[in-house]
């Protein structure tokens, strides 16, 4: 069985259509500040974006290598999700 693509709509068998279950979830449950969202991450342009954010947050030079290390982690379809 292949895995549903970030987003896609789907539902489980005998559910009408609620999607919660898709949405991806925090390792504890926090209120998000205004105009925050959480959603999954599998395009290349987003996790280099998120990569890119994730370096300058925390100081660290410019460097890609984190996007191309994700990337290629992602790229094995091991179930790992950003």
């Amino acid at each position: 069985m292949s895995r549903p693509r970030a987003g896609a709509a789907l539902s489980r068998p005998g559910e009408s259509g609620d999607h919660d279950w898709l949405r991806p979830t925090l390792a504890v449950d926090v209120p998000l500040p205004e105009g925050v969202t959480v959603r999954r991450v599998t395009e290349e342009a987003d996790v280099r974006a998120m990569s890119a954010m994730q370096e300058e947050v925390f100081g660290d030079p410019a460097s890609g290598q984190m996007a191309n290390d994700l990337l290629r982690r992602l790229s094995l379809g091991d179930g790992m999700e950003l």
